[in-house]
């Protein structure tokens, strides 16, 4: 058996079997060996054909799956069919394999045309886009006529004083003094108040992003204002409430009522500012420049359980300092020695600061020291006096930090200055005295503003009787 070849689908012209089986009729097929040495010729063989193979039509050529074997001395491709053979002409052949292989390369071809379509697209795209760009005549009919620059406005509207902070969700908002904020009319240029004007105007509060406006500009346009304002969490209250709409009368408007309803950890720039604007439509005038105070942090109400008093109040537990931490160490030192309020700090504070230090131990560092007697020191100690006497016709007058605000000697008034060394010992004295028998001293009516002792003096004078050192 001639050498077999693998499996082949060669498309073949329609009139190529009808020339190939009459040959295969007529002409014998002899071995290789008789041709190679021209002596006794082999018995010629036939092939026989048989019924032609099914084929099938595309694009007028027809498709053989056959076994192919070749045989030398005809020059010639057996088609070895399952139920037939053929033998095909040599040229035939080379025809089909150029055939075959201008297919492949065709192949081959529209893949690569496939992978570069997309980027000569997009390149094609570009270099067109880029030359209609650069075309004058593009830019001129593109390019719409640029508009005016707007007038800046005269008028602007400004907090007269920014809130305080820190700021909690549910707690109202008040400016560093305490007191309601307060939108108010200013001219634009110089930032001087003005007054009432023609008509009223509805002026309301919004919340801005904390990184409004993106750039730092100090002027921006009523349409970036609008995107600047936070809009509140899916199924949350709205994010300012209160207050938020106000009627401006002789250019002032007061906020009696404002607060957060969400903390400020959710946005990018976790801050807000509170911005005023008027209200469209509501004023008929230019328009007025809007407002917004400086970016701060909005906390959650569980952490105005902590939070710092500024001013601490007389009966502020003394964790409200700044520097002593709520069960704290700083804290259980002062709780162990009777000292659990702000009042109570000060009041020793005033009268025995060694001692108070010494309490606070080697954990507190100077630093920490001052900041937190700075802090107390601001605390308010009221219009409350109280008086304490002694022995030789002597009353101390102490306030409810036990300052001391008055002194009587067989009750005429004298200034600590007048005093003798004797006498300043035991003035010093009956002052510690009043301070240990703080609990029951005995309120008198206010002094006037003109017989307190630090009434024209500085508190940086008092302390002549606060230590044996001043007295001494």
């Amino acid at each position: 058996h001639p050498p077999s070849l693998p499996l082949l689908l060669l498309p073949l012209p329609e009139n190529i079997y009808a020339e190939e089986e009459e040959k295969a009729k007529e002409t014998p097929v002899s071995s290789g060996a008789g041709d190679r040495h021209g002596s006794a010729q082999a018995a010629p063989r036939r092939v026989r054909a048989g019924p032609r193979p099914a084929r099938e039509e595309a694009d007028g050529a027809v498709g053989l799956v056959l076994h192919v074997s070749f045989l030398p001395t005809h020059r010639r491709l057996v088609l070895v069919h399952p139920w037939r053979c053929l033998l095909i002409p040599w040229r035939a052949c080379v025809w089909g394999c150029r055939v075959i292989r201008e297919a492949m390369v065709m192949k081959q071809v529209q893949s690569v045309f496939l992978v570069l379509e997309p980027l000569l697209r997009r390149v094609v795209q570009e270099e067109i886009q880029a030359g209609l760009v650069r075309s004058p005549r593009y830019i001129e009919r593109s390019s719409p006529e640029t508009p005016p620059a707007a007038e800046r406005p005269a008028l602007r509207l400004a907090f007269l004083n920014p809130p305080m902070l820190p700021i909690f969700t549910g707690s109202k908002i008040e400016d560093v003094n305490g007191e309601p904020l307060q939108v108010i009319l200013v001219d634009a240029d110089t930032g001087s108040p003005r007054g009432a004007l023609p008509q009223f105007m509805r002026v309301e509060l919004v919340p801005l992003f904390g990184d409004f406006p993106p750039d730092g500009r100090e002027e921006w346009t009523a349409g970036e204002f609008a995107r600047g304002v936070v809009k509140e969490r899916a199924g949350k209250r709205p994010l300012l409430t209160g207050d938020v709409g106000l009627t401006m009368r002789d250019g002032r408007a007061v906020v009696n009522d404002l607060q957060f309803t969400d903390n400020s950890s959710w946005v990018r720039c976790r801050k807000f500012r509170i911005g005023a604007r008027v209200v469209p439509g509501s004023y008929e005038g230019a328009r007025v420049a809007e407002a917004m105070t400086e970016a701060f942090n909005v906390r959650d109400h569980r952490g105005e359980l902590y939070r710092k008093h500024y001013p601490p109040a007389l009966t502020d537990d003394v964790w409200r300092l700044e520097k002593i931490g709520k069960e704290g160490a700083f804290h259980r030192k002062l709780r162990q020695n009777g000292v659990e309020t702000v009042q109570e700090f000060v009041r020793m504070l005033t009268v025995r600061p060694e001692m108070l230090r010494a309490m606070m131990g080697d954990g507190m560092t100077d630093r920490m020291w001052e900041v937190t007697t700075s802090h107390a020191r601001t605390c308010d100690a009221g219009d409350k006096v109280y008086a304490y006497a002694g022995q030789h016709g002597a009353t101390v007058y102490v306030n409810s930090l036990c300052q001391l605000v008055r002194l009587e000697f067989a009750g005429v008034e004298c200034a600590a200055q007048q005093l003798t060394r004797a006498q300043k010992a035991y003035v010093h004295q009956l002052y510690v005295e009043a301070f240990e028998q703080r609990h029951s001293l005995q309120e008198v009516e206010p002094l006037p503003a003109a017989m307190l002792l630090h009434a024209s003096s500085s508190s940086s004078s008092l302390p002549m009787l606060q230590s044996k050192q001043h007295i001494l």
